[in-house]
């Protein structure tokens, strides 16, 4: 018995104060996120802007609105707003799919933000797909309206959108993940924070 305790450490005999962290301490709040969207809606309105001015679309709607002041032609507003979905919804699609290759939209990237899976470990491509989808399903939505000229999918897409615009405010709560993340099971870390490498990481 003796000999068995001389082989031991002293430690092996202290209280084990060793407290597992809280799973979601690392994740990102609503504050910084909210920074990296406001961020992200400023590129992108500045984006469609431009390509308003270069496809000449901006003259249409300036046209729209001073026929607007004389005479309220509703169809002809429903027809010159209907003409930049596609260029909207495009262009919104395309900044955003950032965040399927790199993790992270500019805005994030800007404020040091990357998208992981919930458990703190890059995530998959696959996982980021989900969530990309699950996160513009309006926008997706809006172009399928737009190609068939249904209202359906529109009106469906709106809906779903409500739902993913209250669900960012599920970052407050302790859990710190938005609906949409929930959903597909990853979360916002800072980036050096992120661990790489997970060898029992989903395909």
């Amino acid at each position: 018995m003796s000999e068995n305790n001389e082989n031991r450490n002293y430690t092996d005999f202290l209280p084990n104060y060793y407290v597992e962290p809280d799973p979601y301490e690392f994740r990102v709040g609503f504050g910084r996120r909210l920074g990296a969207y406001i961020i992200d809606q400023l590129i992108v309105s500045l984006l469609i802007l431009i390509a308003m001015f270069a496809t000449g679309q901006m003259t249409e709607i300036f046209d729209a609105l001073v026929h607007l002041g004389k005479s309220f032609d509703d169809e002809m507003i429903n027809e010159t707003v209907s003409k930049l979905v596609p260029m909207v919804g495009v262009i919104t699609l395309l900044y955003f799919s950032s965040e399927l290759f790199f993790g992270a939209s500019l805005g994030k990237l800007m404020l040091g933000l990357r998208i992981g899976n919930d458990d703190r470990y890059a995530a998959p491509f696959v996982k980021l797909l989900v969530r990309f989808i699950i996160k513009n399903v309006a926008i997706v939505l809006s172009l399928v309206s737009f190609v068939f000229s249904t209202l359906i999918f529109d009106f469906f897409g709106d809906f779903l959108q409500i739902i993913i615009y209250i669900g960012f405010f599920f970052t407050l709560s302790a859990r710190r993940q938005s609906f949409h993340d929930m959903l597909s099971t990853t979360a916002v870390f800072y980036s050096n924070e992120l661990i790489e490498n997970n060898n029992n990481q989903e395909l």
